[in-house]
């Protein structure tokens, strides 16, 4: 095999999207009865706006039923624009987790026995792509690299954090990057909340990536890459759902 892939477990990656509420304004009625030019009173018919409807506010997540993820699209922020299209394609939970097939425009969903299909109510799902310094065409690259140049800076500083109790190390380059999953039941959007570089060796030993019960997450991983150098690291993406419409069935 000519990428080293995680031996131990694997996980994959977190969405924006923003609840819109729109609210009516409307005129207030400042008319007054006039005051009668004679001295017996003329009887003035109020005038009476009727009660404007409520405005519906938009459903940012609608019920979508969980299903195997056909495509993959991950949309960089403004900071760090990039943007990956991707086929997806369901995988054995056989360690260690190769994504196996065509590698620049596919991604991989590990199908059973570790993390479920996505849906409005779904729990973790992982997905995993490659990134190599070898083939700049590699599916995760423009997500890797700018990711993994920060976790280098951050290691040769000595610059670290603890999660659950493993050496980590954070990166913010790639948050707010939005992730859109389509299968034949909806599309789901995640944004993307958090970024770490973690050793490969470690990264089983990682109790929430590890926890597959968390519930509207997916998890990315892929191999760390930058400068031409693929380093012993995997780079794990977590997007939590913040969008999800049903497609006619």
């Amino acid at each position: 095999m000519r990428r080293r892939w995680w031996g131990y477990a694997t996980g994959a990656g977190c969405a924006i999207a923003a609840l819109v509420l729109a609210i009516a304004l409307w005129p207030s009625d400042s008319s007054r009865p006039s005051h009668p030019k004679t001295p017996s009173p003329v009887a003035q018919t109020p005038t009476v706006r009727p009660t404007p409807s409520p405005t519906p506010t938009p459903v940012a997540i609608q019920e979508v039923r969980a299903a195997a993820p056909t495509r993959f699209t991950m949309t960089g922020p403004a900071s760090q624009p990039y943007t990956i299209n991707a086929r997806v394609c369901g995988m054995a939970n056989v360690r260690p987790l190769d994504p196996p097939g065509e590698q620049h425009h596919t991604v991989c969903w590990v199908k059973e026995d570790f993390g479920v299909a996505p849906g409005s109510t779904s729990a973790t799902t992982y997905i995993l792509g490659h990134a190599w310094a070898q083939d700049r065409l590699e599916v995760m690259n423009p997500a890797s690299e700018p990711a993994t140049k920060e976790i280098v800076r951050d290691v040769k500083a000595g610059r670290s954090a603890k999660l659950d109790g493993i050496t980590i190390y954070p990166t913010t380059v790639l948050d707010g990057s939005t992730i859109t999953l389509k299968t034949h039941t909806g599309v789901l959007t995640y944004t993307v909340k958090q970024v770490y570089g973690v050793a490969k060796s470690a990264a089983g030993n990682v109790r929430s990536l590890m926890n597959e019960k968390t519930p509207k997450r997916i998890v990315i991983i892929t191999c760390a890459e930058a400068h031409g150098v693929d380093y012993d690291y995997d780079v794990i993406i977590n997007a939590y759902l913040t969008r999800s419409r049903p497609l006619p069935t």
